[in-house]
């Protein structure tokens, strides 16, 4: 009776020990997960070398295929949260990126402000993706850099706005930390 427990075990052992060697995916996971990890390394590769919007769209769609694949097979776990909170991030630059051009002069210095010169004005498109970014991000404001530039803190100026030369690489760099994350989970 000893040895028919003791097999038990070992065989329990054993199937536990392949499942967690393996993350516990299917092949089709880790395949789908991937491909994912794959378009998202390579917009990270488009960030570093330096990419024009038009090529950036392309490259975001191309990822958000290949993570919407792996969310709908992946399980509920790190892995899958991270590679949804890399493909949101990339997402959001792609939003501040096209605001920046359509609500400012698309260049390095583009900005957008965060509050209308007259508080009657409704909120821009351009100003609610730059206010959601602003917090989820802590993106630096062009009033955080006067306080530091000036060496004092004041309310917030009706000019109060995000710059794109100080937006695009913050959000770069957390969609960056998020892929770095899920490849070592990944990896295994």
């Amino acid at each position: 009776m000893r040895n028919k427990h003791e097999c038990l075990g070992i065989i329990f052992l054993t199937i536990f020990s392949l499942l967690a060697a393996c993350g516990g995916l299917s092949s089709k996971q880790k395949e789908a997960a991937a491909n994912a990890m794959k378009a998202l390394q390579k917009l990270n590769a488009a960030t570093e070398i330096g990419v024009n919007y038009q090529n950036y769209q392309p490259l975001l769609i191309e990822a958000k295929t290949q993570v919407n694949e792996a969310e709908s097979i992946l399980p509920d776990g790190e892995l899958k949260s991270e590679l949804s909170a890399a493909m949101d991030a990339y997402a959001d630059a792609g939003d501040a990126w096209g605001a920046f051009i359509r609500y400012g002069k698309g260049d390095e210095e583009s900005f957008l402000r965060l509050n209308n010169p007259e508080p009657w004005m409704p909120a821009t498109e351009g100003q609610a993706i730059a206010r959601r970014l602003k917090e989820k991000y802590k993106l630096q404001t062009t009033d955080d850099i006067a306080s530091i530039l000036t060496n004092r803190l004041s309310e917030e100026s009706k000019d109060n706005s995000i710059i794109r030369s100080r937006t695009l690489p913050v959000i770069w760099s957390a969609a960056k930390e998020h892929v770095d994350r899920a490849s070592k989970l990944l990896e295994g």
